[in-house]
C-alpha cells in the first residue's frame, strides 16, 4: 500500500464525526518496544501496513466544507466554525494533520 493512500484514509478516519470500523492488515508482527526519549514522542510497537480498509464514515457537513474549500485559509476557517457553534475540540484533530490548510 502507498503511502499517498495511507493518508488519504488517514484524513478519511480524521474527518469523521464518530467512530469508524476499520480493517488493518500488517506485513509483520509488530516490534513490541516502547521508545522513551527527551527529543522525540513517545510511541509503541510499530510495522508496515499491507491493507487499510475504512468502512463508510460520517462527516460533520461544517468541518466537510472547510476542508474542501480551497480558498478558505485555516485561520478564517477557525473563526467561521466557531461562530457557527463548533467548539474548538471538535476541530482541532483537523489542524494537527493539516486538514484545515
Amino acid at each position: 500500500m502507498y503511502v499517498g493512500k495511507i493518508l488519504d484514509l488517514t484524513r478519511e478516519l480524521a474527518l469523521a464525526d464518530s467512530s469508524v470500523d476499520i480493517e488493518l492488515n500488517l506485513t509483520k508482527k509488530p516490534r513490541s518496544s516502547i521508545t522513551l526519549s527527551d527529543d522525540i514522542q513517545p510511541f509503541g510497537p510499530s510495522a508496515l501496513i499491507r491493507d487499510l480498509h475504512v468502512a463508510n464514515a460520517r462527516y460533520d457537513d461544517k468541518i466537510e466544507k472547510a476542508y474542501y474549500d480551497t480558498d478558505l485559509r485555516a485561520t478564517q476557517a477557525v473563526i467561521d466554525l466557531s461562530s457557527e457553534g463548533l467548539w474548538y475540540r471538535r476541530f482541532k484533530k483537523h489542524l494537527v494533520l493539516e486538514l484545515l490548510e
